[in-house]
């Protein structure tokens, strides 16, 4: 390359340029990423990756990936993500800059015909257009439902609408929600997004919830409808079975697919940050004794937890011999850190190894300490 290429940092842009044209781009922006229940981990989401056609092929977003990832690191983040679709050839470079994938998002999605109403009216339930007032209700309804899952960032209520606020001047009704006397049991809604529309359910567990599921559900299809909408398409987790069940039973099968990835960038401080999390998940187990110490390493990253009297200490080293050590590869120690796999489930697949051999205390402590965690990535939350 005989062009002078630099690399410009403002974020929420890195810019790769060539004799001050801008060729190569990365956008950087800063996302609280949910880890468990109540717990989140202020990540960098990368978006909008892209290399002028005449300038690929010389490894510019490579460059800039690299930037992305040491900016991130100067600034304090932890964790960087990444969402794209399996046909993006991107893929390819994520994995070369260390993210690791962790689980398939998926789209269900149904052909949509124009029909007369069939909705059911429910006893006590009122099925009304969204009102402005009714956020708050909305983000709990969410919340009772997801608040213990890995992945959605943290909801509040300008964020959500600020997703959907272009929609709802185009149509009023593009968002209808469920409510008794008690206040709101669930919405349902479409909104544009990435220049897609996608659609959403969310309903609030308790009595008459299935039946409450579907007459939104057929609310909304209807509605798509008549406004000339050929397709709904949802992106729920499989892991989510109410929502994921509802779906498939009322005629939405499975379309195309994006994966979800994630790049530790600093072990330890990630795990002082997830803390909390772990005291919580110990409320009640006891450490085979104490203090323990639990030494885990991976290629190019380590960390050392010291556990003593319900405490957690955080170190890149272990300072004393440590009492169980656990060596894992490097996409297993982030597949065994998000809970995507629990720790003796990586086990038992090998892909870890524990010194001094496992006991039976010892298993079922780890796998307190680092369960399965079932995961949803809401559409609103991808960059």
């Amino acid at each position: 390359m005989t062009e002078l290429f630099k690399i410009e940092v403002r974020p929420p842009d890195i810019f790769g340029t060539i004799e001050g044209k801008k060729v190569s781009h990365v956008g950087v922006y800063p996302v609280d990423l949910q880890w468990g229940y109540k717990t989140f981990v202020k990540a960098v989401a990368i978006g909008g990756v892209e290399t002028k056609k005449d300038y690929r092929g010389r490894g510019l977003a490579s460059r800039l990936m690299k930037k992305a990832i040491e900016w991130s690191k100067n600034q304090g983040y932890n964790v960087s993500t990444v969402s794209t679709s399996l046909k993006n050839i991107a893929r390819r470079l994520y994995s070369s800059q260390g993210y690791v994938h962790l689980f398939p998002l998926i789209s269900l999605r149904k052909s949509l015909k124009p029909k007369k109403s069939r909705s059911k009216k429910i006893s006590g339930i009122e099925i009304r257009p969204f009102k402005r007032n009714d956020i708050k209700g909305i983000i709990e309804i969410f919340n009772s439902c997801f608040n213990s899952y890995f992945g959605p960032c943290r909801k509040d209520s300008s964020r959500w609408l600020k997703c959907r606020e272009k929609t709802l001047r185009k149509d009023e009704e593009s968002i209808i929600v469920a409510l008794d006397e008690k206040g709101l049991r669930g919405y349902a809604g479409y909104f544009e997004h990435w220049s897609t529309i996608v659609s959403e359910i969310c309903v609030k567990p308790g009595p008459r919830r299935e039946i409450l599921g579907r007459v939104l559900l057929s609310k909304l299809e209807e509605h798509m409808a008549t406004l000339g909408m050929r397709e709904a398409i949802f992106w729920p987790s499989p892991m989510d079975d109410f929502h994921y069940h509802l779906l498939l039973c009322s005629g939405y099968r499975k379309g195309p697919l994006r994966t979800f990835m994630l790049r530790i960038i600093n072990l330890p401080s990630l795990i002082s940050e997830l803390s909390h999390l772990f005291r919580m998940r110990l409320i009640g187990a006891r450490p085979p004794m104490d203090p323990y110490v639990i030494y885990i390493k991976a290629p190019t990253h380590a960390a050392c937890l010291t556990i003593k009297d319900g405490s957690i200490g955080i170190s890149a080293e272990p300072y004393e011999k440590p009492n169980v050590t656990i060596k894992l590869t490097y996409s297993a120690l982030h597949l065994m850190l998000t809970g995507i796999i629990g720790f003796f489930e990586a086990y038992l697949l090998g892909k870890l190894n524990v010194k001094p051999p496992l006991k039976n205390e010892v298993r079922e402590f780890l796998d307190k300490l680092f369960p399965e965690v079932a995961w949803y990535h809401p559409v609103d939350d991808w960059i």
